[in-house]
């Protein structure tokens, strides 16, 4: 396990998951603690990436698919886990990072039904160590058919940077995101990317 670096609530609440440096995920409920020691003890665990995890994201309102980031033995990558499905075939999707980044941050976009990463179409939102960012719909998930890709020069270009110069706003890798969902009330729905100079 090593040490925690990763922590994320389903939607639901019912459920929160972690990932250690080591790439190991476990899943817990706040409800349900051992009446042994008092503590919380994790239901569900699999060592989904064998050298490191980055990041974690529940895909649906149950709280038994997760999203992992980080580092297996092909690479970067980003893997889809069922903890429904039987061990031996519980990692169900992997999308693996191109020429040779590693995934740092994952979100989802809302989907088609407005709900924040469960409906029809939801978009996982990649973002790696050069700083370029994929989405890829939810519904197929293949590293080869990203819906789109911005890379970090691109995005760059319309941020300003320090002292108002535009072209120096954004580099480095991501190192977080984060999206909001405002259609409910009229507007837009957007991501926002932080690395370790600055955020747009």
């Amino acid at each position: 396990w090593g040490s925690p670096v990763a922590i994320r609530f389903s939607r639901s609440g019912a459920r929160f998951g972690g990932v250690g440096e080591g790439g190991l995920v476990g899943l817990w409920r706040p409800d349900c603690i051992s009446g042994v020691d008092g503590l919380g003890h994790a239901e569900w665990t699999c060592h989904c990436l064998s050298k490191a995890a980055t990041g974690v994201a529940f895909l649906g309102d149950t709280g038994s698919q997760v999203l992992v980031s980080g580092v297996g033995d092909k690479g970067g990558a980003v893997v889809l886990v069922d903890s429904l499905a039987p061990p031996a075939t519980s990692c169900v999707a992997q999308l693996l990072s191109p020429r040779g980044s590693t995934p740092t941050a994952l979100t989802l976009v809302p989907g088609g039904s407005g709900g924040s990463g469960t409906g029809p179409g939801a978009v996982l939102v990649i973002g790696d160590d050069s700083g370029e960012l994929r989405g890829f719909d939810t519904r197929v998930l293949d590293d080869k058919k990203p819906l789109w890709c911005v890379k970090a020069h691109e995005a760059s270009q319309g941020l300003p940077g320090p002292g108002g110069v535009r072209g120096s706003g954004f580099g480095g890798g991501v190192t977080s995101l984060a999206c909001w969902d405002l259609t409910l009330l009229g507007g837009t729905i957007g991501v926002v990317a932080s690395s370790s100079r600055s955020s747009s």
